[in-house]
């Protein structure tokens, strides 16, 4: 396992191009944010940057928000205009 963990490094070493990753959390019921957060704070503790983009329903003011002004290194945006049923045929 170890010499199978130095290979691994090693072909990380010679990357030259980084990457980053996209996760997406949708669907029906509860765990979505819960998921998306826990990527988002682990993946800051190991120094990665960070950017959180949540969709919420009107101009709720959610527990997330205040607790990620407490991590700078992570960039949360928030965005939605509301409930589908009202945002429909403005005119």
């Amino acid at each position: 396992m170890k010499a199978l963990q130095k290979q691994q490094r090693d072909e990380v070493k010679k990357r030259v191009i980084d990457r980053g990753v996209l996760v997406v959390h949708t669907g029906d019921g509860k765990g979505k944010s819960t998921a998306g957060f826990g990527v988002a704070i682990r993946a800051a503790g190991h120094g990665q940057k960070v950017g959180v983009v949540q969709f919420v329903k009107g101009t709720w003011k959610t527990g997330e928000q205040a607790a990620l002004r407490r991590f700078p290194e992570i960039e949360h945006v928030v965005a939605g205009e509301g409930f589908t049923w009202n945002t429909q045929d403005r005119e």
